[in-house]
């Protein structure tokens, strides 16, 4: 029994080494902070040509991060509270990166720090706690703003150069995403804000635009309101290339809205659940809109149409689109509860990592200097004890194998999506009214897609993330060897005991 486990122990060990050298992404490098990893960020801060590998935590921790550095640390910047929001530009044009930090740490919530982590410029003193933050030339005066949403109900522009607020905007909720833009192509500054609140268990939620001199131009009241823990729940991204850009939001009850540069609400796509991440990107020309909403992962078109969809079976934290494996087309990362999901730019499986966390923060880019694309996974989990709650995390890079053949499932294919159309314009100028969806409101628009006899069907996970169908192909060379191996270690223990049958028990004494 014990030569037959130790086959079995080896034939093991083998599969696991096949699965992993034969997998999509190959583990690079590792940094372990034992802290729970909130985003992570690919840039060249310095301008050298070399990236670095920006990480921020629950703890208030900001991370730069080199793989020929020693322990990978070039440096860390300690702040006070959860590191809620981050931006990374080039503040004031002097050709080097800085970092723009925003904590829930009431009285130092707002950092700008330079390309080697010290801070820029005179402190920044904010008081309330930072839930989104933004940066943009929103007084025209050529330098850059800090736009702050803020827990305590408002919209809050900071200059850094005049050293105050300029204009501070009251919301009827916390604020969680700020981000400034030219909404029409104008060329005029437009702050889009979005505040989400509950009042007696109702979930409430309002998107508004903002000028520069901080008046309403439009609210948009979103029926069901936005989930409050949502990563990415707003996107700006011009749809349908009509160089305006329109703005995409992920709500509660009913999918995605997607609104006019003026606030009007041009078409809804409705999702089995809560959206919790939009993310919009070209892709040959062709606008996708990516949507993480459990349990799947939408891919729709500029029109509202479903391309494909994905099963994830859990939240989905993140979402990012890049060319990785050098093919000229874009693979879609999705980081989820407990798994790192790779697909194609048609929603085909190419890969599926499974941890112990889950994967909060996404980030492609080439960190070691080879000309390709390394991925980057940014973990976090926690774990209630009898004496603390403890936060854990990970940062993982991976270099991608471009010779890998994917074996994954093809997506989903809906029997059919529906559209919400809607021409007026909601609420102009007004901030506090909301409006709801009917169906006196909507006209709905139904196109029947092309359904797959395996849309139910999920690939089953590996611990690294290899479904079955690898197993399989391996399954039957495997079962030869262990029979092979089986009968060896049967052979060499027959051998060992010398191949002698056992003594005869003694006869009883002859007691007559």
């Amino acid at each position: 029994m014990s030569g037959l486990f130790f086959a079995l122990l080896f034939l093991s060990t083998l599969n696991a080494y096949a699965q992993e050298a034969g997998d999509l992404l190959v583990t690079d490098w590792e940094y372990k902070p034992n802290t729970f990893i909130n985003s992570v960020y690919v840039d060249d801060l310095n301008g050298d040509g070399v990236n670095e590998l920006i990480a921020t935590t629950k703890d208030g921790v900001i991370y730069d991060l080199l793989k020929k550095k020693s322990g990978h640390t070039n440096w860390q910047y300690i702040l006070k509270g959860d590191v809620k929001a981050l931006k990374i530009l080039d503040y004031d044009g002097d050709g080097k990166k800085e970092i723009l930090a925003g904590t829930d740490n009431m009285g130092l919530s707002v950092r700008l720090l330079d390309w080697q982590g010290g801070i820029k410029g005179s402190s920044i003193e904010y008081d309330p706690s930072v839930y989104s933050l933004d940066a943009s030339d929103i007084d025209g005066d050529g330098k850059n703003d800090i736009i702050i949403g803020a827990q305590a109900k408002s919209v809050d522009i900071f200059s850094t150069s005049k050293d105050k607020i300029l204009w501070s905007y009251a919301t009827n909720g916390p604020v969680y995403y700020v981000k400034g833009t030219d909404l029409n192509g104008d060329g005029k500054p437009v702050v889009v804000a979005a505040s989400i609140w509950n009042d007696n268990e109702q979930d409430y939620a309002e998107v508004y635009a903002i000028d520069s001199k901080g008046k309403n131009k439009w609210t948009y009241g979103v029926s069901g309101g936005i989930i409050g823990s949502a990563s990415h729940p707003v996107d700006v991204f011009d749809v349908n290339g009509d160089g305006k850009a329109e703005v995409l939001v992920g709500s509660k009850t009913h999918g995605l809205d997607v609104l006019s540069p003026g606030g009007a609400l041009l078409w809804n796509y409705q999702t089995e659940k809560y959206v919790n991440v939009v993310y919009a990107y070209k892709d040959a020309g062709r606008t996708v809109i990516l949507l993480g909403a459990t349990p799947y992962v939408y891919a729709l078109d500029g029109g509202g149409a479903i391309i494909w969809r994905y099963r994830v079976n859990t939240t989905v934290y993140a979402l990012e689109a890049a060319d990785i494996n050098s093919d000229v087309k874009p693979e879609v990362l999705v980081g989820a509860g407990n798994y790192l999901h790779v697909l194609s730019e048609a929603g085909k499986e190419l890969s599926s990592l499974n941890y112990a966390g889950d994967v909060h923060g996404l980030a492609t880019g080439d960190l070691n200097g080879d000309g390709g694309t390394e991925v980057v996974a940014g973990l976090g989990w926690s774990e209630a004890r009898l004496d603390h709650n403890y936060q854990f995390g990970n940062i993982v890079v991976y270099t991608v194998n471009k010779d890998y053949t994917a074996t994954g499932t093809n997506p989903e294919k809906p029997l059919q999506t529906t559209t919400t159309t809607q021409t007026r314009v909601t609420n102009p100028g007004k901030k506090t009214t909301t409006s709801t969806l009917t169906e006196a409101d909507t006209v709905l628009t139904t196109e029947t897609i092309e359904t797959s006899t395996t849309e139910s069907i999920e690939p089953a996970k590996t611990n690294n993330g290899v479904t079955l169908a690898i197993l399989a192909g391996l399954g039957i060379g495997g079962l030869i060897l262990l029979i092979i191996l089986a009968v060896i270690v049967v052979l060499v223990l027959k051998k060992k005991s010398g191949g002698k049958k056992p003594p005869a028990e003694p006869k009883p004494a002859n007691t007559t």
